[in-house]
């Protein structure tokens, strides 16, 4: 019997103490582990900080490009520092922002400025280099154009000879060349820079096409320059001989 009791309070006082020490553990977890909400939230909130600091720059370095370039049209330039301008003043504010929020919906909403109000990486981005990268093709395209008068005044020099007809071959695709060039270049231009955050994923289908555009016109130049070369080769050689 003695035996019995002993046992009992035995048990007795082991629960109490395992009933304490659970609400002690729980206390303690309480007070010094964030919930997973809070966690959650604050991962995000992270994240977007991360990825605001990413555009930010990002667009530093995208102004930097506008104001390197040699070849970048005044007017172009123009435009891409009014959108870049526009972007970096949305994106600052988010940056300023963002920390100070405590709840998802303010993080999805600024997350939505982000990217459907700035596109920085999916559309300024392409925007910037397409549009540098469209004038300076243009830049080369136009001192070769500078030269067709001079161009054609060799070829004619040669008129009589056997070494004309391969001559005005490639004067004439010289000619093609460079218009071609010009015109697409305008056309890629303009295109490139009416393009907007909005746009998006659409103007993926054009910018993919002016990359090939601009990549194909490097080609023509390439070509154009060594129709130039044989030209001048074809009547520097009659002139000597």
């Amino acid at each position: 019997m003695g035996s019995m009791l002993y046992r009992g309070v035995t048990a007795a006082s082991l629960a109490v103490a395992v009933l304490a020490g659970s609400a002690g553990v729980a206390t303690a977890a309480t007070a010094t582990t964030p919930s997973t909400s809070s966690t959650h939230f604050q991962r995000a909130q992270q994240k977007l900080e991360s990825e605001l600091s990413a555009r930010v720059t990002r667009l530093a370095n995208l102004s930097s490009d506008v104001t390197k370039s040699t070849t970048l049209t005044a007017a172009n330039a123009a435009v891409l520092r009014a959108k870049l301008t526009a972007e970096q003043t949305s994106i600052s504010s988010l940056v300023t922002a963002v920390p100070t929020y405590t709840t998802m919906a303010q993080l999805n909403a600024a997350r939505t400025v982000m990217l459907r109000n700035n596109r920085v990486f999916a559309v300024m981005s392409p925007q910037v280099f397409e549009t540098i990268g469209a004038d300076a093709v243009l830049a080369s395209d136009a001192s070769l154009l500078a030269n067709q008068s001079t161009l054609l005044a060799e070829v004619n020099s040669l008129i009589g000879q056997s070494s004309y007809k391969n001559a005005l071959n490639h004067y004439n695709d010289f000619v093609r060349r460079t218009n071609g060039i010009e015109t697409k270049m305008d056309r890629i231009d303009v295109a490139a820079l009416a393009q907007t955050p909005q746009g998006y994923p659409r103007n993926t289908k054009f910018f993919l096409y002016a990359n090939r555009a601009i990549l194909g016109a490097n080609i023509s130049l390439a070509y154009a320059g060594y129709d130039e070369s044989i030209i001048s080769l074809s009547s520097g050689g009659t002139a000597a001989s």
